[in-house]
């Protein structure tokens, strides 16, 4: 014989503006109900949804720097000779991935209370 699951209410009020933003928050979460989204903020602290084309930027300036990195060391390995222009291409992928990871590293301070 299995017991019924008690749920509990608690009634909250939200002014208009509140209202405002908690639609808003909702709509950018990712979840499908509201009761889910609220449940999740107040029990897990918050939802967390990344740009996916952020995110796949990010990885694809990885990739690339790993690339490029790659293909200098097989060069030197069977030459024994590094060119100036392999260096600039690996510093301007460092570059871009460091402005990368500025970015999604500021998005993640704005998430501190």
């Amino acid at each position: 014989m299995s017991r019924k699951k008690e749920y509990y209410t608690f009634p909250v009020h939200f002014t208009e503006e509140e209202k405002e933003l908690l639609e808003r928050k909702f709509s950018l979460s990712g979840c499908r109900s509201k009761n889910r989204f609220i449940k999740k903020m107040i029990l897990e602290g918050m939802v967390l949804n990344f740009d996916e084309e952020k995110e796949k930027n990010l990885l694809l300036c990885v990739n690339r720097v790993s690339a490029n990195i790659n293909q200098i060391a097989r060069r030197v390995n069977s030459s024994g000779n590094i060119y100036e222009e392999d260096i600039r291409s690996i510093q301007e992928g460092v570059d871009e991935l460091r402005q990368q990871v500025k970015s999604f590293l500021f998005l993640l301070q704005k998430l501190k209370p």
